[in-house]
């Protein structure tokens, strides 16, 4: 029987999602244990490039990845060769520099030397400097192999929208956005997708609009939004002794009182855990 391991929002945080499967006792060699990843991947960690190879290495079958806003972020510097303010801390022009070392050391070097302001809105003369420097020692970074690659695969029929199976979807926040009782979030176009991976799953499921999915058994699992914020808006909102605090504990949010809802953002920057969410097949529903 196979068994499946759901996660998300990884960003880059290598050895604390290796520690995560590991204590799920996810098995890499195991050909009955399958992964799925449920968007953002990358950006904010340290280890981009291990959490790569990571999944490089493991087989395609054995892998699902349903695409999230920081790998649309990701995909976006590329194309557009330029970070913007949002690049910044999002993590995603950080990611990028992780991924080409040898222009990291030299741009460390350059900032160290030339501080970033905290904001460039009037920082005109740096962004000046910036561009200068970029176009001297950095241009190569947006169309280096490394870059070239990184680009092929999120664009690969690999990611998708959202990963459907038996009962449970997979999604990285919500599906797109219909009427209440419509159930035609399958056929929404890519762009409608994307918009939908910035929403608010507690606020998405509390307004009703997976009620009727969830008449038919259907559960959404989803990542994007710290799991804490779940808890505190959907079961314990008027239970102020009981709330979580984001900085401490965000555990899968699973309840009786919300059955077709689960999410899984551990808020990994801040308590250095991955949640992984195992299911097998009996409780999919594929017997």
């Amino acid at each position: 029987m196979k068994t499946y391991f759901a996660c998300s929002d990884i960003h880059g945080f290598y050895d604390e999602f290796i520690a995560s499967l590991s204590k799920a006792d996810f098995q890499i060699e195991n050909p009955d244990h399958i992964l799925i990843v449920c968007g953002d991947i990358f950006d904010r960690g340290e280890k981009p490039l291990e959490v790569l190879r990571f999944f490089k290495e493991l087989p395609r079958e054995r892998r699902y990845l349903v695409r999230g806003n920081h790998e649309l972020l990701l995909r976006s510097l590329i194309h557009r060769k330029r970070p913007l303010e949002f690049d910044y801390p999002n993590g995603t022009f950080q990611t990028l520099l992780q991924m080409s070392p040898e222009y990291y050391s030299v741009l460390s070097a350059w900032l160290e030397e030339h501080p970033r302001p905290h904001s460039l809105i009037g920082s005109i003369e740096w962004e000046i400097e910036y561009a200068a420097f970029e176009e001297k020692n950095g241009a190569n970074i947006y169309d280096s192999q490394t870059a070239k690659d990184f680009l092929d695969w999120l664009a690969s029929d690999e990611w998708v929208n959202y990963l459907e199976l038996g009962r449970y979807v997979f999604v990285h926040s919500v599906v797109p956005k219909t009427d209440i009782y419509d159930q035609s979030w399958r056929e929404r176009s890519n762009k409608q997708w994307e918009e939908a991976m910035w929403k608010n799953p507690w606020k998405f499921y509390r307004n009703g609009y997976w009620k009727l999915e969830e008449q038919q058994g259907k559960v959404l699992v989803c990542g994007h939004w710290h799991t804490s914020d779940f808890y505190n808006n959907l079961l314990y909102l008027h239970e102020k002794e009981k709330r979580l605090d984001i900085h401490k504990s965000n555990p899968i949010f699973q309840s009786d009182l919300c059955p077709g809802l689960i999410g899984l953002d551990a808020c990994t920057v801040l308590t250095h855990t991955v949640n992984v969410l195992v299911l097998n097949e009996k409780e999919l529903g594929f017997e």
